[in-house]
């Protein structure tokens, strides 16, 4: 995946699945965010991320039938959007011009068909897991990991996710306003990111295991109906799928516990971490407390935690030196704070599995 700073057209941005989840939550453009603060840094890329953002919002479709009247009034607020574009000049013998007016025609034409330029992947219920999968959700991703290697996920909360080989996660494109809702089958471990007033829950077959903030591994085997819970930092809650959060005692999983359930009739045991995870051993192995040190430190106790590479360049990040805690939060957050903390204009970004930083760096 290319980063943000190679992007030429709307087009990347549009299809970029992180842009797009950033849109679909409802904070693009908002001050103080880590994106937004990124683009006011790089002032060319923000017409072309207007124009990408005017486009999936413009398509974003409630799950519904349209009257006549709502699907007129789709179709014209698109072509005013049109309209604008053109009549500020901005296109002049810009190839971008072709660029947007394309996404544009095709906004209208799939309005015109009531459909979404970009239709995201609807919900489908995994065998098992039937009245688990939130009905009132209509945009899902889907993502299988049918490589050899572990694959890390961002959230649009800035969540981690850790997914396993031969695993999928469906998670929606934005999160509810007060929940936070993904579905696994396979293996992952998550870090989420604190947020009390939207806990976050994961389903899996038999188990729901809800939390506001932590670090935690889920493995499950549909084969035998067993699922592993295994906390790392903080405390979840875990109930039974068929019973569902809120109708039944939940069993309560303390940091350095797991929670078994198996048998037949399934059993919920609650013991000691008997054998972490590698990547909670790794993360456990490092303090992520740093006085004064410099920068490729800092990176490389990133990288040899969460086994990612690196990019970046040495010469100009040497001689940064910062004083800092990066201690619970995800991965994402740990790159926000590490960017902010070198300073404005620095990029501390997840891409693909490696960790990118961009900027100026210091004298």
């Amino acid at each position: 995946m290319k980063g943000w700073t190679q992007y030429t057209s709307a087009d990347e941005f549009a299809g970029d699945g992180t842009f797009r989840n950033w849109v679909a939550s409802g904070t693009y453009g908002q001050e103080g965010h880590p994106f937004t603060r990124f683009l006011a840094g790089h002032a060319h890329l923000i017409p072309l991320a207007d124009q990408a953002a005017d486009l999936l919002r413009v398509t974003a479709f409630p799950d519904k039938k349209l009257t006549d009247n709502e699907l007129k009034a789709q179709m014209d607020g698109t072509w005013e959007k049109i309209r604008l574009r053109e009549n500020t000049g901005s296109f002049s013998g810009n190839p971008q011009r072709r660029l947007w007016l394309r996404w544009a025609a095709a906004a209208v034409l799939a309005i015109a068909g009531g459909l979404a330029l970009l239709e995201y992947q609807k919900t489908t219920v995994l065998p098992g897991i039937s009245g688990n999968f939130p009905e009132h959700s209509d945009s899902w991703q889907v993502v299988t990991n049918q490589t050899d290697d572990v694959r890390p996920l961002s959230l649009s909360d800035g969540s981690m996710v850790w997914l396993e080989p031969g695993s999928e996660l469906r998670y929606p494109v934005a999160f509810e306003a007060e929940k936070r809702e993904v579905l696994l089958d396979g293996e992952a471990f998550f870090e989420v990111s604190k947020n009390a007033r939207r806990p976050f829950y994961v389903k899996t077959h038999n188990l729901i295991t809800r939390v506001v903030g932590t670090s935690f591994l889920v493995r499950t085997l549909e084969e035998n109906k067993s699922t592993l819970v295994q906390v790392r930092t903080g405390k979840v809650l875990v109930y039974r799928a068929e019973n569902g959060a809120g109708k039944e005692e939940p069993v309560a999983v303390e940091a350095n516990q797991q929670l078994r359930l198996s048998g037949d009739p399934a059993i919920l045991l609650t013991e000691p971490v008997s054998q972490p995870s590698v990547l909670s051993e790794r993360l456990d192995e490092h303090r992520f407390e740093f006085t004064d040190v410099p920068v490729p430190i800092v990176l490389n106790a990133l990288s040899a935690a969460y086994g990612l590479s690196l990019s970046y360049s040495e010469a100009d990040f040497r001689n940064c030196r910062i004083t800092t805690a990066l201690t619970d939060e995800p991965l994402t957050e740990k790159l926000n704070i590490l960017a902010e903390t070198i300073g404005a204009g620095t990029r501390a970004e997840l891409d693909g599995d490696r960790i990118r930083l961009t900027g100026a760096g210091c004298p």
